[in-house]
């Protein structure tokens, strides 16, 4: 399924239709690395088509959608999903460190276990 760039309805006294280009799906792409923005996009449209009442202006699409992706971005973080909104290099590293702990630890048990093996058959 392609994506298909949706148009949003707007309010006021500005065009009634603001069109989302594909140079700001790239723009936001970039600004919003751990968003799926045209998941994202496309939630916003259809909370535009739903809500009425709370329809932006054409002028304002650009600042909605903004934050749309911001608290997107913001959730993605705190949820753990695509990407953390804020890369933490010192806890990867604190990670990475544990699991090479964890795998120098279980070879030295595995050939301490070996030894006795041997050990024992020997007595």
């Amino acid at each position: 399924m392609s994506f298909t760039f949706p148009d949003y309805p707007c309010v006021g006294k500005g065009p009634a239709i603001y069109t989302l280009t594909q140079v700001k799906m790239d723009e936001y792409a970039v600004t919003f690395p751990g968003v799926d923005v045209p998941f994202e996009v496309r939630k916003a449209w259809q909370w535009c088509i739903d809500t009425r009442a709370k329809r932006k202006t054409f002028g304002g699409m650009p600042h909605f959608l903004n934050g749309w992706l911001t608290k997107a971005q913001n959730q993605a973080g705190a949820a753990g999903s695509r990407q953390p909104a804020f890369i933490d290099y010192s806890e990867m590293q604190r990670q990475a460190d544990r699991k090479r702990r964890a795998a120098m630890l279980e070879r030295v048990c595995s050939s301490r276990e070996i030894k006795g093996t041997t050990e024992a058959t020997e007595a």
